[in-house]
């Protein structure tokens, strides 16, 4: 741990970095000895670290710095995956490369879950149970794009007394589920032999895509009949093909390429696809996952066997989802409905003294944007204005749920969205002078971290301020026809019973997705 001033501004709790001494303005990363760390932690004055190796007596300096941490390992892997595809049984290469017409029975299957749809929790788990009973002698593989949707996959598992193993790092898994790590499970092995009789009864295995993909041997010794694919839309098709072309199970996917796509930092005319052949396979853009391009395949040539939608969602309220519905769904995606989702708001907005009006009236509807037009500081992607919006906004709702008799638990109740990190410090420390107890453990951050996520309540704070960031915040892609804006459809679907959106309107409603949100908002 390190006491000081902790400045949080281009790091987030779980981030990897590399640790090493910056005592004088010579020392740099590449003269000092560099250790990787995991982030814990972060405090106004305290930053916690985890060792990623367990090392002794090894500082001495009086300052250090951090630096994010990067592998090339995932391109390695990448680079295999494309080798692979060359190399594997022309049948499989034919399929992954749209050659043939798939089977929905050996190939794959695509099914689209809109968010709250119940992907994991419920789709999932039906699917895994089904498997063991139908399956008694096979074995299934469950993957996912992140740490934190295969924690979801561990706590599914473990709620259906699910028996597994999982590949991955100490420092990526929730504690929890830490005892079901391979390494771990394995531990009091002694010889080869050992280690098989101790998997050979364990019939799930999961993890994510890039642990799973950095072990191929793992399938050959419990060769799996089906993979299941969670968080789909967000996987690259190289970073997949080590997976599917080491073996030839049976593939479901599940995802929604209407949510986050896969994370790409290269540009969108180096990633347009130029060739005849790559184009007429559904080949198009480099950023696209598998699960898309398959989809769209699928659609145009009426395969309507091989493609699904979850069609009901038990997480928004049912003013919230009519709009998402209509934007986004094509008016397909309804509610179960459960008791929240069609009931008023839990607080009748007693008459407390008014520290803002337009707060106050801003929280006694479903959803509501406020106008913020000031902004203080010359950091672009920062706005403070907007934060003190946002603070204000959070001690309100902790006066309604108090007048209201409504328990106070900000960790689960309440999250806020920011497009960039430097929000999440200003938001912070507008937060720390209001004395509102458990504001230190609201969840601030990006849209990305939030996806799989859900509160009762959703602030979203957009922060831009000029026409070059609303492009950054807003970038519409085509998708069945239409022109939407991916993100804004996650940081929305996040909200369970209330959402509140924060920002220039008049700037903000130049994009369509956000006109027509604001549109459909109440806006004092």
């Amino acid at each position: 741990e390190a006491e000081g001033e902790a400045d949080g501004t281009n790091f987030r709790e779980g981030d990897s970095v590399v640790l090493y001494e910056r005592s004088t303005d010579a020392d740099r990363l590449t003269n000092h000895q560099s250790v990787r760390c995991v982030i814990e932690r972060i405090l106004p004055h305290r930053l916690t670290l985890r060792l990623a190796f367990p090392q002794h007596d090894i500082f001495h300096a009086p300052l250090y710095a951090i630096e994010p941490s990067h592998s090339d390992s995932l391109f390695a892997v990448q680079y295999r995956g494309l080798f692979a595809l060359l190399t594997c049984n022309p049948q499989r290469r034919d399929l992954l490369l749209s050659q043939r017409r798939p089977n929905p029975e050996s190939d794959y299957y695509l099914l689209v879950g809109p968010p709250g749809s119940g992907k994991t929790s419920l789709t999932l788990r039906r699917m895994v149970e089904d498997f063991l009973q139908d399956y008694p002698d096979e074995n299934i593989l469950l993957m996912a794009y992140t740490n934190r949707a295969v924690d979801e996959i561990c706590a599914t598992l473990s709620a259906s007394g699910c028996t597994y193993v999982r590949l991955g790092q100490e420092s990526s898994c929730a504690p929890p589920y830490r005892h079901r790590l391979m390494h771990n499970a394995i531990a009091h092995c002694r010889n080869r032999q050992a280690i098989l009789d101790e998997l050979s009864p364990i019939r799930i295995i999961c993890g994510t895509v890039a642990s799973l993909s950095s072990q191929p041997e793992l399938l050959q010794l419990k060769p799996p009949h089906t993979a299941v694919l969670d968080e789909a839309s967000q996987v690259l098709e190289p970073q997949l093909l080590p997976l599917l072309c080491a073996t030839d199970c049976r593939l479901v996917m599940i995802g929604d390429h209407k949510q986050l796509p896969a994370v790409v930092q290269q540009e969108a005319e180096e990633s347009r696809v130029q060739s005849p052949l790559l184009c007429e396979m559904g080949l198009t853009d480099c950023r696209h996952s598998l699960f898309e391009r398959l989809y769209r395949h699928a659609v145009s040539h009426g395969y309507d066997d091989l493609h699904g939608l979850l069609s009901r969602q038990g997480r928004m309220h049912e003013d919230i989802c009519r709009f998402v519905s209509e934007r986004y769904y094509a008016g397909r995606l309804g509610i179960v409905p459960l008791p929240h989702q069609t009931g008023r708001l839990k607080w009748d907005c007693p008459p407390l003294p008014s520290e803002d009006p337009v707060i106050d009236k801003a929280l006694c509807h479903r959803m509501a944007a406020i106008d913020v037009q000031g902004a203080d500081g010359t950091n672009p992607k920062v706005n403070q204005a907007e934060a003190r919006v946002v603070a204000l906004l959070v001690r309100r709702l902790y006066h309604l749920h108090t007048a209201n008799r409504i328990a106070w638990n900000p960790t689960m109740s309440l999250g806020i969205i920011v497009p960039f990190r430097g929000q999440i410090a200003a938001i912070r420390q507008h937060l720390q002078g209001l004395n509102i107890p458990g504001t230190e453990d609201i969840t601030i951050d990006t849209v990305e971290r939030y996806q799989g996520s859900q509160r009762d309540v959703i602030l979203f704070s957009t922060v831009v301020r000029s026409q070059g960031l609303l492009q950054i915040l807003s970038a519409p892609v085509e998708s069945d026809g239409q022109f939407i804006d991916r993100k804004l459809n996650v940081a929305i679907t996040r909200a369970r019973e209330q959402f509140v959106l924060v920002g220039n309107l008049q700037l903000l409603s130049q994009s369509t997705d956000y006109r027509q949100l604001i549109q459909y908002c109440y806006v004092p």
